[in-house]
């Protein structure tokens, strides 16, 4: 798969065989492969789609903060005056991230062209909590808006797994 994204033209499909590298369930793998990418072996302008493929691996949550925090430097680096760029790495790092850790993490290490998202991704981790709380609540409020219909009364398997930060 390595070989292939590298050998890969077409922009379409190097980007989708990123994701499915950063997919992974090896972790020592993606990491090492994460490592090399941010020590040149992946050009810079790829780095938010590795971002966002580290997000979306299922067997490590927190992989893609984990990511952000071991390679900041190389990446604020690379992208710390870029809006776009870094607001869509820092974005797809938080997103599964406690918040917790974000909130400490970006006081030691203010990013002010990301700074928004960083608000935003907190206060939507925020809001998410708060949901997975209540989700209980939720289903029953919703079952008694319902009127007995069959998706009122189905659970409500949507607020376990709502993203922290929904993708643009």
């Amino acid at each position: 798969l390595c070989q292939r994204q590298a050998a890969a033209q077409d922009a379409e499909e190097r980007d989708q065989l990123l994701v499915a590298l950063m997919g992974q369930s090896n972790r020592a793998n993606v990491e090492k492969w994460v490592a090399a990418a941010i020590g040149g072996a992946l050009p810079t302008m790829e780095w938010a789609t590795m971002f966002n493929g580290l997000k979306r691996n299922r067997s490590h949550r927190d992989l893609a903060w984990a990511m952000l925090v071991q390679h900041w430097d190389g990446v604020y680096g690379a992208w710390g005056q870029s809006q776009f760029k870094m607001k869509a790495i820092v974005a797809a790092a938080m997103a599964r991230a406690k918040p917790g850790e974000v909130e400490a993490f970006f006081k030691e290490h203010p990013c002010a062209v990301a700074a928004k998202t960083i608000r935003r991704g907190l206060e939507a981790m925020a809001v998410d909590s708060a949901l997975e709380e209540r989700v209980g609540e939720v289903e029953e409020y919703l079952k008694a808006q319902g009127g007995g219909s069959a998706a009122a009364s189905a659970p409500c398997e949507s607020f376990a797994v709502l993203p922290a930060i929904a993708p643009c």
